[in-house]
């Protein structure tokens, strides 16, 4: 694919990842649906990067992809902040919800438990001397 080509063809996802960014920038929360078009776009922007520098490096075509990936990068990963506060919740709440919501799993856990500890019991039961070594 030559320049000519590959600006034709792509030029409308970096025109659309442009405008996706200007929406991401307005106050409020953005709908799921702009937020995976943004995601979408961004890739595609990265990928197109990865192409223009090794077919066309030098071209300034790149330096505008690395512009354009910078800010999508910004904008989808700015907002993610780490929290100490998640790793208590999920220990003390997650975690526990979790464990709820797979009820065959939790069976499963329980009897791998109790089953030898039942056996042992019903064993010293049946020949203490045995049991205690």
């Amino acid at each position: 694919m030559n320049l000519e080509t590959f600006l034709v063809e792509r030029g409308p996802a970096w025109d659309a990842l442009e405008r996706d960014l200007v929406a991401a920038k307005r106050p409020g929360r953005n709908p799921p649906e702009r937020t995976l078009a943004l995601g979408r776009t961004y890739r595609a922007t990265v990928a197109d990067l990865a192409y223009a520098r090794r077919r066309f490096p030098g071209d300034p075509i790149v330096d505008r992809l690395e512009r354009l990936a910078l800010t999508g990068r910004q904008a989808i990963y700015s907002g993610r902040r780490r929290n100490a506060g998640a790793l208590v919740e999920f220990a003390t709440t997650g975690y526990w919800q979790l464990v709820i919501g797979e009820p065959g799993v939790l069976a499963v856990a329980v009897i791998a438990l109790a089953a030898p500890c039942l056996l042992a019991a019903a064993w010293a039961l049946h020949d203490p001397a045995a049991a205690l070594g």
